[in-house]
Parts: C-alpha cells; sequence; structure tokens
C-alpha cells in the first residue's frame, strides 16, 4: 500500500485549515511521444483495461477507449494523502486492478515525485508517493549494515597495523580522513574516531575493506600518489610516463612476479619518502625478544 502525499501544502507558514478544505487533483499528462500518458504496455493494456472497462480488447474500439478512460483520469489528493494498493497476490495478479493501474499511471505522471526527497529537490514535483512498508525495509536493511559495520570495527581495535592500511585506502574516496602524514601520525584513538565516523556515512565501503584481500596494495598505492611516486588521472595512475590502469590492474601489476624488481625500487621509493606501510611483526621475532 503506497500513499499519494501532496507537497505544496506541506510547506511551512500555510494556514493548516486551508490545506484541509481543498483538494489537488492529480490529471492526465502526455508523454515525450505525444500519447497520453498511462504508465501501461500494450499487452497490460489488453490484461487488465477490459477489466476496468467492460470491452474486449479485441474490439476496434478498445484503444480508442482506453486513451479516452486515461485522458479523463482524475485523481483527488486530499490534504491527508490517497492510499492505493499497489500490491501483486500470489497469482501475479494486482490485488486492486483499478488502483493497481492509477498507481503506474501515477508512476509516469511529471508531476509526481517517486519519494519525498525527489520532491524537495524539483519544484516541478507537486506530489510524491509515500511508502511506509518501502522506507521501513530501507531502514532495517540500513541498521543491519551499520551493525554488520561496528562489528567489522571491533574486530580491528587490536589491529593497529590493519587499521593503518584501511585509513590509508579509505583516504582515497573519504578525503576527509586526511593525508597520508596525518593518519601516520595520529594516535590509535583518533584512528579508531576516524574509522567509525566512516562507519557511520558509509558502511558498505568500510565492510568491502575489511574484507578486501587486497587491502595492503590499496593502502600501498594511496600512499605512493601522495608521495607523487604515482599521478592519479581519472581513475588511472601513472607511473612516469608508464599508464599502469586502474586500480585492479595496479594491483595485478604489484602482483606480477615478472614486475617485481619495479615493485621493489617503488616500495624503496616510497620509505624515502616516509610513508611506507605499518607491517605486522612477526610471531617468531616477537618470541626470541621475549627469550632474549
Amino acid at each position: 500500500m503506497i500513499k499519494i502525499q501532496r507537497k505544496e501544502y506541506k510547506r511551512p507558514g500555510f494556514a493548516k485549515q486551508l490545506a484541509s478544505e481543498s483538494v489537488a487533483i492529480i490529471g492526465s499528462y502526455m508523454t515525450k511521444t505525444g500519447q497520453s500518458g498511462c504508465g501501461l504496455s500494450l499487452e497490460e493494456k489488453k490484461k487488465w483495461m477490459p477489466l476496468i472497462l467492460a470491452i474486449d480488447s479485441k474490439d476496434i474500439a478498445f484503444l480508442k477507449e482506453v486513451n479516452k478512460y486515461f485522458d479523463t483520469m482524475s485523481i483527488n489528493v486530499p490534504y491527508e494523502g490517497v492510499s492505493l494498493d499497489e500490491t501483486i497476490g500470489e497469482d501475479g495478479e494486482p490485488n486492486n486492478v483499478e488502483e493497481f493501474i492509477k498507481y503506474r499511471f501515477i508512476m509516469g505522471h511529471p508531476y509526481v515525485a517517486k519519494d519525498p526527497q525527489a520532491a524537495e529537490a524539483d519544484e516541478k514535483k507537486l506530489f510524491y508517493i509515500e511508502n511506509a512498508e518501502a522506507e521501513l525495509q530501507a531502514k532495517s536493511k540500513k541498521i543491519g549494515k551499520s551493525t554488520k559495520a561496528y562489528i567489522e570495527l571491533g574486530k580491528l581495535i587490536e589491529n593497529e597495523v590493519k587499521i593503518d592500511w584501511i585509513l590509508r585506502a579509505l583516504s582515497v574516496k573519504h578525503t576527509s580522513i586526511g593525508s597520508i602524514d596525518k593518519i601516520a601520525s595520529m594516535k590509535k584513538a583518533e584512528k579508531e574516531v576516524a574509522l567509525e565516523e566512516i562507519v557511520k556515512k558509509d558502511p558498505d565501503f568500510f565492510i568491502t575493506l575489511t574484507s578486501d584481500d587486497t587491502l595492503e596494495y590499496r593502502a600501498e598505492v594511496a600512499s605512493m600518489v601522495e608521495a607523487g611516486i604515482f599521478q592519479r588521472v581519472g581513475n588511472d595512475y601513472i607511473n612516469g610516463t608508464e599508464n599502469l590502469g586502474d586500480i585492479n590492474a595496479v594491483i595485478a601489476f604489484f602482483k606480477n612476479p615478472n614486475e617485481s624488481e619495479k615493485v621493489v625500487i617503488l616500495k624503496a621509493k616510497l620509505k624515502q619518502f616516509g610513508k611506507e606501510l605499518k607491517r605486522e611483526v612477526k610471531e617468531e621475532i616477537k618470541s626470541k625478544k621475549i627469550k632474549e
């Protein structure tokens, strides 16, 4: 079930009493090809319109009657809005054919926005569709993603190396994090706060990075760009005069054993600039130090 709402009467300063006493009307419209707008294909017209017009789709006057129906279409929208049942039953047919057809009609209407946000962004839109169930599902999905992102954040707390890598990789898209130098100078608590901000803004990208087996390469490439070793032009990365391609091509370059000498030189340059990645301390080295 959806509801059509009137945008123009929801604006602050308009007397509610006046608004509630008036009725706005969604009328007919023409498509870009100059035909009556209906939101239905020819096959859909033949399938559902006979149920509304009580005329066989094979009748010579059928399409004329269909056009007449939509030319005179009028949907009254009171202040509180008007509901339409756009649902489809288990048999694949609309639960309410007449309301479903009206729903399809407004979906293509130039004055009807798909949601409140689209209506506010376009002054030509006078109405919008309110779908409480869809909004609820969207919110639930967003909560699910945020929860998963926070779980992944919790797993990172003790892994300072991976936190550093993720922040470097994130900084390409989320420049608000700051430079690689800034990331390197951050205290552990500051890095955790920075990560939490990204979890709130972009949980999907954060989750993707935490499970990305190319994370180290992405962090290294971001560092090389800041160091001036690579130049980024659009989505491509340039090494001197050589175009390495997009990020996936650069990662393939780093993994290619035939390019290992070049990669070693690139990493050496990165170290000279003081922007090399943090690395895990080998367990055997840890153990040796403990014994000593």
